[in-house]
């Protein structure tokens, strides 16, 4: 797949991890913002690095077995060296933000990042990529729910847990948002998946993804009504809508695909601000 000039800088973006780490860490914000969460510069820079060491982790181990989308080979390092200094380097800024956690997100973290230990590995007899992601339709659930334990441990404090009978509508659109995106993004690797796991996309048609995709659009739509102010946010949400219709209907390319989806989740944290600032 050919990239023009202008979609070069998004292409290295999305290459390095750097633009999927820039999105949860938006997306912390909102609810480190919505929380007064303390030392909340902290806990974002935490998001960004740990996003990114996990996913530079992930496509270094799909790079040495050669899964890696080919859209992307241009733009992600090509040798173990430059690897290991980008792992390394986010590995090493996440750990220096770890040390503003408390000792009750360090166990929340614990917890929340064991089904991202398993998500997948190099089995060792078989030699090949395996893990929890390849148990069917299980892959984008375990993303959703990664990202949304992360973002929730890192507000931790014991009276945001005491009103989480209060937040908890919060929480849970926002793992309805993130886990839409993943699915949708199960339309984009629908060629390399169909091989090997089977997902939403290689077992529903277009008007079947584009129903499923419905189900998350209302839910959050109808829990926006019921614990937020949907009159803050209908533009924002009508904006995804179509952003995600057209992604689902129309051949968009790879790399456009990418900047959109993921680009849309930075929509939704705005609305989710605008919609439970009062919780």
């Amino acid at each position: 797949m050919s990239v023009n000039k202008i979609q070069h800088i998004p292409a290295f973006l999305i290459g390095t991890n750097i633009y999927i780490a820039f999105i949860a860490t938006v997306i912390s914000l909102a609810g480190f913002l919505l929380f007064n969460t303390l030392n909340f510069w902290n806990a974002t820079g935490f998001v960004f690095f740990a996003t990114q060491s996990a996913y530079n982790l992930q496509r270094y181990f799909k790079w040495r077995k050669n899964h890696l989308h080919a859209f992307l080979k241009p733009y992600v390092p090509q040798t173990k060296q430059t690897w290991h200094v980008l792992i390394g380097t986010s590995i090493a800024g996440m750990v220096a933000c770890a040390f503003f956690l408390n000792s009750e997100q360090f166990i929340l973290l614990g917890i929340i990042s064991l089904p991202t230990v398993l998500y997948v590995f190099v089995h060792p007899t078989k030699k090949k990529l395996t893990g929890l992601r390849y148990i069917p339709f299980l892959k984008t659930f375990l993303v959703a729910f990664c990202w949304t334990g992360m973002f929730f441990t890192l507000t931790y404090t014991h009276a945001h847990v005491a009103t989480l009978e209060i937040t908890w509508p919060y929480w849970l659109v926002v793992f309805l948002q993130v886990w839409q995106a993943c699915i949708l993004f199960d339309l984009r690797d629908l060629e390399t998946d169909k091989a090997h796991i089977k997902t939403f996309a290689n077992s529903l048609t277009r008007n079947g993804m584009f129903m499923f995709w419905l189900v998350f659009f209302t839910s959050i739509t109808l829990l926006t009504v019921c614990y937020g102010h949907i009159q803050y946010v209908i533009p924002l949400y009508l904006i995804v809508a179509a952003v995600h219709t057209v992604c689902i209907y129309r051949k968009v390319g790879e790399l456009n695909f990418t900047f959109l989806v993921d680009g849309s989740l930075i929509v939704y944290a705005i609305a989710n601000f605008a919609a439970f600032a009062h919780l």
